[in-house]
């Protein structure tokens, strides 16, 4: 019994182990001398919060061991073959019988010194590592600037909570030195700056006024004020330092989740300092005011205001889709309102992510069928949702909400059994004229006559709901026609790719809405060319291994990439620990769900490569910190090849997929930010898969969704980089840098490199160049039907075949 108590010295929470043990002796000797059977003793009980304190001594001690090793080691030998170690390409998936428990959270810098795992020693698993340049954050999350590290974070926590998140801030800091010069510059420290200057060079106009710059110059600024007569190094030292607290300050005030963590004591949040000469980290414990930060609690589910950035259009179709799924489930309506909240929405003012024209139908509730929260939607209702004028309140809603309000979608929704369509379709089969109807209802049935002919010539034997449903498609389609023939402003949102207009037919029956997507004659209706819309009406083709462009600017980096790899996958990679950086030839936007670092994965050396690391591997907001990061990394490094990584095995991807079915209803906190692009790609997926019918087995069908979305959120990742990010693409036109693909395979390890975005050409493109080649709009509109208002003779003409009155 005494041979248990062994107890390592040193350790925090040794004192802990010897009194558990000592009661264990104790209770096993009186249990030998009573002769009574063998049972479990009772333990002293601990409180969650002081089990937490303890792990998370224990895991800060790991990791400080973890790190002596390493800075040992560094300096021992020039590099450290793999084969000493386990095979790492076995480790990109979890041991079902083995599983890695997992220690911490990490925010570190997305630029390479050596992996993070390695700085602590750390096996695969241990360590969920979210990388950004500069190591920032920030908030609010539904503000001017949504923060997908912060989302980052939050999703981590909602799979599993370890004791501790670190933000690790570091030595050599390019965003730190950069922010320290401008506040040197700004105090006319002439002295200190022109050493700096010597020592590190003329600062990058461009880089100024970029984003993550201005989240690290308050840091540099108080480090300035603190210690005005410092070093330069001392300066960059102190600015790194501050800037972790203000990391951790972000993190408490931005995210519910965090916040409650912290305040139950489920979870510490540390900060810590990384000397890249030395590879020793410094532990710098909690932040100095948590107590202060943790007196306001953030808002879990934050309303979207004015403030907050315009949700793309290819987002707001996927937040839609996935909130009718959840009320058709029964799973919607958990939005709870408060004072707080209606009082964001009134002093903020509105930011809906649709513009929503539906029919009057007291059963076809816009906002609570698509579980829908106060400002999500600005919703337009007549009875058989028409457009019947380009001078009536439709259009003029339409465009304010477009125009004015940075709206990205419009979505032209019909219900089923439809009362105005029914009587339109009715009065066309038996040859009924309109003037039987009393008031402006002959008007309303006038703007459905049309479609309703349409209808019951295609369907002549059919029966009259048949011939219902058909037009109550068509009439759908005709609304959105009429509402791009006779908007400008709307008309030039689809041509340049900033507006798409989706329409939908919902079942009051099931409550299900079934989407019928863009116009299939859009390019006939704008009367040009749109090749990105018909490559997006197109199904997706699975990309073939091995496809990259050859001869191209990146082809020396995509191979120098592709055999890292190859080393990698055959165990022959070997795992630098020189102390001589290199300056980065790639950026990689990988995914924090990977275990294995990306160094590791593609064989690179320090300062090789820029590692961008979030869930999902999502280019963020354009107004978000990784939006803003790596628009920095491209200006400071210039790198030649910037490879979005995506990975087979990715736990944010099947997040998106079960959001997207209406499995669970999920906050729309910061976890939001992260999910919302992803659910982009869910949301392709099923849609396309569904088509496939019953060729595929249930199993099939999954694994066919996930391996899809995976595909696709790289070119959604990719196209977000290129379409909104003027720096990138601009550096694409000057043949600086070339955007690529991959996807890791995590079961072998092996990467698949397919290339740049294809419609890569039209996504550079500019608006005015696409708007200067499209023609006026056609004053024939080709349909014979009657126009009840004078003024549509200006858009069809007077020789169309209507009868204008």
């Amino acid at each position: 019994t005494c041979s248990k108590m062994h107890v390592r010295l040193g350790q925090p929470n040794a004192a802990l182990r010897t009194s558990s043990l000592l009661l264990l002796w104790t209770w096993e000797i009186s249990r030998m001398v009573t002769g009574a059977p063998p049972e479990h003793p009772r333990t002293p009980d601990v409180s969650p919060a002081a089990a937490t304190a303890a792990k998370a001594r224990e895991v800060i001690w790991e990791l400080n061991q973890g790190n002596k090793v390493f800075a040992a080691r560094r300096f021992r030998a020039s590099s450290v073959p793999v084969e000493q170690e386990d095979a790492l390409v076995d480790k990109l998936l979890e041991d079902p019988w083995n599983p890695v428990q997992a220690k911490a959270i990490v925010i570190s810098c997305a630029r390479s010194f050596v992996s993070v795992g390695s700085i602590f020693n750390a096996k695969p698993g241990e360590l969920q590592v979210v990388r950004i340049c500069g190591n920032v954050c920030t908030g609010p999350v539904m503000g001017k600037s949504g923060d997908g590290v912060v989302g980052s974070v939050d999703f981590a926590l909602s799979q599993f909570t370890p004791p501790v998140v670190l933000v690790l801030g570091n030595s050599h800091n390019f965003v730190i030195e950069a922010a320290v010069m401008q506040a040197l510059q700004e105090a006319n420290e002439t002295e200190t700056l022109q050493a700096a200057l010597a020592e590190k060079g003329m600062l990058d106009q461009g880089e100024a006024g970029m984003r993550v710059l201005q989240a690290v110059l308050p840091s540099a600024r108080d480090a300035l004020q603190q210690q005005p007569h410092a070093p330069f190094a001392e300066l960059c030292a102190l600015a790194a330092q501050l800037n972790v607290w203000n990391t951790l300050d972000t993190l408490m005030s931005s995210s519910a989740t965090v916040h409650d963590y912290v305040l139950k004591g489920k979870l510490q949040l540390h900060g810590a300092y990384f000397d890249v000469s030395s590879g020793k980290v410094q532990f710098m414990g909690i932040h100095p005011s948590q107590e202060d930060l943790l007196a306001r609690r953030p808002l879990d589910d934050e309303v979207r205001t004015a403030e907050a950035p315009p949700v793309p259009a290819e987002e707001a179709y996927a937040a839609l889709f996935a909130g009718n799924r959840r009320y058709s489930s029964g799973k919607g309506g958990n939005f709870k309102y408060n004072t707080r909240r209606l009082a964001q929405l009134s002093e903020a003012g509105q930011n809906p992510i649709a513009v929503v024209l539906g029919c009057s139908d007291s059963r076809a509730p816009i906002e609570i069928l698509f579980d829908a929260r106060p400002g999500d939607l600005f919703v337009m209702r007549n009875a058989g949702n028409t457009c019947a004028s380009k001078k009536g309140s439709i259009i003029g809603s339409a465009e304010y909400a477009v125009a004015h309000l940075n709206t990205k979608l419009l979505v032209v929704s019909g219900h089923t059994k439809c009362g105005a369509v029914t009587a339109a379709v009715d009065a066309v089969a038996r040859n009924k004229s309109l003037d039987d109807f009393a008031g402006s209802i002959r008007n309303v049935l006038e703007d459905l006559h049309c479609e309703a002919q349409s209808a019951v010539k295609s369907l002549p034997e059919a029966r009259l709901s048949e011939q219902v449903d058909l037009a109550t498609k068509l009439n759908v389609f005709a609304t959105i026609e009429k509402m791009i023939k006779f908007s400008k402003i709307i008309r030039e949102g689809v041509i340049t790719m900033d507006l798409q207009i989706h329409g939908a037919v919902y079942d009051i029956n099931s409550g299900a809405m079934m989407w019928l997507g863009q116009h299939p004659s859009l390019e006939k209706i704008v009367g040009i060319e749109l090749p990105f819309y018909r490559w997006q009406m197109q199904p997706t083709i699975p990309s073939r291994p091995g496809v990259e462009a050859e001869g191209s600017l990146a082809a020396p980096m995509l191979l120098k990439l592709r055999q890292g790899n190859q080393r990698f996958i055959r165990g022959e990679v070997h795992a630098s620990t020189a102390t001589e950086l290199h300056d980065p030839f790639a950026i990689v936007l990988a995914g924090a769900e990977v275990r294995v670092p990306i160094e590791r994965i593609f064989d690179c050396g320090p300062g090789d490569l820029v590692v961008q690391q979030c869930m999902g591997a999502i280019a963020g907001h354009p107004s978000g910190t990784l939006f803003a990061s790596m628009e920095y990394a491209v200006v400071h490094f210039k790198p030649k090849l910037l490879l979005v990584l995506g990975e087979s095995d990715s736990a944010i991807i099947a997040k998106a997929l079960e959001h997207a079915s209406g499995v669970e209803t999920t906050s729309f906190g910061p976890t939001h930010i992260i999910l919302e692009p992803v659910a982009v790609s869910a949301v392709r997926a099923m849609e396309q898969v569904s088509t496939y019918g019953g060729s595929l087995t249930a199993a099939g069908r999954e694994m066919r969704i996930r391996k899809m979305a995976v595909e696709l959120n790289a070119l959604h990742t990719s196209e977000q980089l290129i379409r909104h990010s003027s720096v990138i693409r601009d550096a694409i036109r000057r043949h600086e840098l070339e955007v690529h693909m991959g996807i890791l395979n995590e079961a072998t390890g092996e990467v698949n490199f397919i290339g740049i975005h294809p419609m890569q050409k039209q996504l550079l493109r500019d608006p005015s160049e696409i708007l200067a080649a499209a023609p006026n709009p056609s004053l024939q509109c080709g349909t014979p039907g009657h126009c009840d208002i004078e003024e549509d003779v200006d858009v069809h003409g007077p020789n169309c075949g209507h009868v204008h009155e």
